[in-house]
């Protein structure tokens, strides 16, 4: 009886183990790339913005920095780090070149 029950408890733990094997990898790799693809969405948001403050007129220098975006109501909400909840820098900036563009964290 007790061989038994030592079978069962050693069939379930390795069920536990190999199940623990193949999700947290998985569920690591699917969080890592969302959080990716958000800062990227959040550059691609920070040049889309300061390129349409040049066009416009309202930013005369190629390299515009997060606190003239917010200043001038092309950005309102603060911009979130997704991997550490932190707020971007208002003294990160953006240069704009005619080659393409580039941001630079601080």
């Amino acid at each position: 009886m007790k061989s038994n029950n030592l079978i069962k408890n050693v069939l379930y733990l390795t069920a536990m183990v190999i199940v623990l094997v193949i999700f947290v990898p998985t569920i690591y790799k699917i969080v890592n790339n969302s959080r990716n693809k958000q800062a990227l969405a959040n550059e691609k948001l920070i040049i889309e913005k300061a390129k349409k403050c040049i066009y416009e007129g309202k930013c005369k220098s190629n390299t515009i920095t997060l606190k003239d975006l917010y200043d001038l109501n092309y950005i309102r909400e603060k911009i979130v780090n997704p991997f550490d909840k932190t707020i971007y820098s208002e003294e990160s900036y953006v240069v704009i070149t005619k080659e393409g563009s580039t941001f630079y964290l601080k």
